[in-house]
């Protein structure tokens, strides 16, 4: 549900949910051992690349989604 609303395509939702797991997982890091702190390092860049790039592709074809609506947003508020 998550990814549908974040507009993740359903191909990649299977690894878009790994790395939210190893992420959340690594929010108490007193129960990480040394790997644990690889993958979870591995898997911040990884989705960090992911969504940057999925970011980008939404700004090119804009979608109804919530990462569109991220990416897009124009604030029409005036300076000052």
């Amino acid at each position: 549900m998550i990814c549908e609303l974040l507009g993740v395509p359903a191909q990649d939702e299977r690894k878009f949910h790994a790395w939210s797991k190893s992420l959340i997982a690594g929010l108490d890091p007193k129960h990480l051992a040394e790997a644990d702190i690889h993958k979870l390092a591995v898997d911040r860049d990884a989705i960090s690349a992911y969504l940057g790039a999925l970011i980008k592709e939404k700004r090119r074809r804009p979608t109804d989604d919530v990462l569109t609506g991220l990416a897009t947003f124009r604030d029409k508020r005036p300076d000052g």
